[in-house]
């Protein structure tokens, strides 16, 4: 009597399929919630790399000017030269937060490299200190502003 009592505690072959079904179950959804996890992260980051490449496009385009500037001691070409300054510009406005520095910085640069180009043909002793903004005041605060924007992990 004993057996018998005992083998009425045991599995039959419907309750393991049962069971083997289920655990099945649980680990396909396990599978599907890891898998949109990883997705998700793996876009996410595609996001923030392709916002890096652009930032840093505008960074690299402000760094080209200034060496224009530089390079031309303010006599640049307004056509070539400022338009594609210009451009970075108006990317930047929507790439980089309003709080961030960014669009006062470019707009720094561009209206003293404007008023540079101006005082360039009159050799004043504005132009002396304009150029001087360009040649390491510009530069030194162009990685400051930059700097927390070009952050892979904060973007």
């Amino acid at each position: 009597m004993v057996l018998s009592d005992l083998a009425s505690y045991l599995p039959t072959s419907a309750h393991v399929a049962t069971l083997i079904s289920s655990i099945s179950a649980a680990t396909a959804v396990i599978a599907v919630v890891v898998s949109l996890r990883l997705g998700h992260k793996q876009r996410e980051l595609q996001l923030r790399l392709a916002l890096f490449d652009k930032r840093f496009a505008v960074y690299r385009a402000t760094e080209e000017f200034i060496n224009v500037v530089l390079r031309t001691d303010g006599v640049f070409n307004l056509i070539d030269d400022l338009c594609k300054f210009q451009e970075a510009i108006e990317q930047a406005n929507f790439l980089f937060p309003c709080d961030s520095g960014v669009m006062a910085y470019l707009t720094e640069v561009k209206e003293k490299a404007l008023r540079l180009e101006s005082e360039a043909i009159e050799q004043s002793s504005e132009t002396m200190e304009l150029q001087m903004y360009f040649s390491d005041t510009a530069l030194k605060k162009r990685e400051l502003v930059f700097a927390p924007q070009l952050n892979v992990s904060k973007t």
